[in-house]
């Protein structure tokens, strides 16, 4: 196949900002900030020290976000594509895997060579749907594909941001190919503040009950809850009559309780739980069981479908 036709298999944008305008721990500052070092330096030709002759290779940057849905991985790629002068190259994984044998490899390939080309940010969201590790793989040509993946991940020269909410999960092979990995906690208070205060907007009038402060330490979401909280909360203002248009510490409180009852809840454990006796040791109790749910009197095939 020709490099135009069929998926392109990414999605080219241009960032909207940078690593000044996230919000962040400082610890996952930290190690971006010394991981993004190189690349800035030989993107402002500062250093021209013929890396690619030496035997480190191609000075290439992977990095690795882990953590809960919500926390800003995929918003810190982009603040680092913005950062570095680049455009930000999203993968997508549902136009690069193809049913026919050998399209998927190709596919990946014909990416990394024009990602290679244009120098700029690649984003590899939910790395774990393609880089699960390859024992638990049924299928040869999963693995084909994994095998692959790595090895053009290891030699892309620029700078390639990973994402998943299940670090576990991924091939071993990953972990000497990844330069940082970088853990996205859920913010803290003094974080949720500051998140609240950049995404209301800055020119709309408050109520005299409004307590951002307040609100942060009592309602602990992530940045994207918070975000959409502070949305809902706008909207309610402004779909008040004139003359009584502004925010009240009525709209951030139910905002973010709906943000908050959005939440999924623990599932129960299933199983034994260990219940401790006197000396030490522990009694094994069962844990409650969960009923099947009961056949319809016309499903004559339950039986048999429960049976295989």
């Amino acid at each position: 196949a020709k490099e135009n036709e069929g998926p392109s298999g990414f999605e080219a944008t241009s960032p909207r900002i940078g690593l000044k305008e996230i919000v962040l721990t400082r610890e996952a500052r930290e190690r971006i900030e010394e991981a993004l070092a190189l690349p800035r330096a030989l993107a402002s030709g500062a250093a021209d020290w013929g890396l690619d002759e030496s035997l480190l290779g191609l000075p290439g940057v992977v990095l690795l976000f882990h953590g809960q849905p919500g926390t800003g991985k995929t918003l810190c790629a982009e603040a680092i594509a913005g950062e570095l002068g680049k455009a930000l190259w999203r993968l997508r994984v549902d136009q690069l895997l193809s049913r026919w044998v050998g399209e998927t490899e190709k596919n990946l390939a014909a990416v990394f060579r024009r990602a290679r080309e244009a120098g700029d940010v690649v984003l590899l969201d939910e790395a774990d749907s393609v880089l699960a590790a390859r024992n638990g793989q049924s299928q040869r040509w999963e693995t084909s594909m994994t095998n692959l993946l790595l090895q053009e991940i290891e030699r892309f020269p620029g700078v390639l941001v990973m994402t998943t909410n299940r670090p576990d999960s991924l091939d071993p092979a990953l972990e000497r190919r990844v330069l940082a990995k970088v853990e996205f906690e859920m913010p803290g208070e003094e974080e949720r503040l500051e998140l609240w205060k950049r995404h209301v907007p800055a020119r709309i009038p408050f109520a005299p009950d409004v307590d951002l402060a307040g609100v942060a330490r009592k309602y602990v979401l992530s940045g994207s809850g918070i975000r959409t909280a502070a949305l809902f909360a706008v909207g309610r203002a402004l779909g008040r009559p004139e003359g009584e248009r502004f925010l009240t510490s009525r709209d951030l409180e139910a905002a973010a309780a709906a943000q908050l009852a959005r939440k999924p809840k623990e599932t129960p454990v299933v199983g034994f739980t260990p219940i401790p006796e006197k000396g030490g040791r522990c009694a094994i109790a069962a844990a409650p069981r969960q009923e099947a749910p009961a056949a319809r009197p016309d499903d004559t095939n339950s039986r048999w479908e429960r049976s295989l």
